[in-house]
C-alpha cells in the first residue's frame, strides 16, 4: 500500500483520503509520507510538496467530551491520525503537522447531528458537561481553547467536514444548522450503477453547492 501511495503522489494525485476506521490505512500513509519527506520532523521536509496535497481523514466519534461515554473521543482520533500519518504512530506529533480536513464520518441519524453540535452554542462561556465533535474540532482549526480541550492552542486542521452514506435529510440538516459556516467539506457516496444507492444523495449536492 505505501508503494501505491508514493506512486499516486508522483503521478499527481493530490487528494488523499483515509479514516480512523480504515484498518492500517493511516499507518500506510505514514510510511509513504516518510519516504517522500512529508513529515515536518524530517531534515529534508518537502514543504512545497506537502502544500500541494489535500490530506483528509475521518473520525467516527460524535463527542469530544462525554463523561458517560467510553472509548476514544473525536479529539483522541484527531491526534491518533496525526501521530500515525506524520509522527511515530505512538503519540508523537511533530511541530508543524496538520490535516487539510478532518471529516465527521458517516452521519446516519438526526440524533447524531444533535450530538456533534452539542456545546457549540456555549463556546466562550462555561464549557458544558458534554461537548460534541464540532465545537472541539473548531478549536483545533482556529487555535482557540473555548472548550478547554486545546490548552496548547494547536492548529492541527485547516478544514472540518462531514460524510454520509445513507440519508440526504440527515446531511442537509447538518448543513442547515451550520450558521457559522464551520463545515467546509462534504463527502457522499455516489454509485452510477446502483440507483438505490445514488439517488438518495442527489438532493444534498445542490444544497452543498449553494453553501
Amino acid at each position: 500500500a505505501p508503494d501505491i501511495i508514493v506512486r499516486a503522489i508522483q503521478l499527481g494525485i493530490n487528494y488523499l483520503d483515509s479514516a480512523n476506521g480504515y484498518g492500517p490505512s493511516q499507518m500506510n500513509y505514514g510510511e509513504a509520507f516518510r519516504r517522500l519527506n512529508l513529515t515536518p520532523s524530517s531534515p529534508n521536509y518537502n514543504r512545497t510538496l506537502r502544500e500541494s496535497l489535500f490530506i483528509v481523514t475521518k473520525t467516527g466519534r460524535r463527542y469530544a467530551l462525554d463523561p458517560a461515554g467510553s472509548g476514544p473521543t473525536a479529539i483522541d482520533e484527531l491526534k491518533r491520525s496525526l501521530t500515525q500519518m506524520f509522527g511515530d504512530g505512538k503519540g508523537f506529533i511533530p511541530e508543524g503537522a496538520y490535516l487539510n480536513s478532518i471529516q465527521i464520518h458517516n452521519l446516519s441519524t438526526l440524533q447524531q447531528v444533535d450530538q456533534i453540535y452539542e456545546g457549540l452554542a456555549e463556546r466562550g462561556t462555561k464549557p458544558p458537561e458534554r461537548i460534541g465533535a464540532l465545537a472541539a474540532l473548531l478549536d483545533y482549526r482556529d487555535g482557540t481553547n473555548y472548550t478547554g480541550l486545546n490548552p496548547e492552542r494547536r492548529h492541527y486542521i485547516r478544514h472540518i467536514g462531514i460524510t454520509g452514506h445513507l440519508s440526504s435529510p440527515v446531511l442537509m440538516t447538518a448543513l442547515r444548522r451550520d450558521r457559522e459556516n464551520i463545515i467546509d467539506t462534504l463527502l457522499v457516496a455516489l454509485n452510477a450503477n446502483d440507483r438505490a444507492c445514488s439517488s438518495h444523495q442527489f438532493n444534498v449536492l445542490p444544497l452543498a453547492a449553494a453553501k
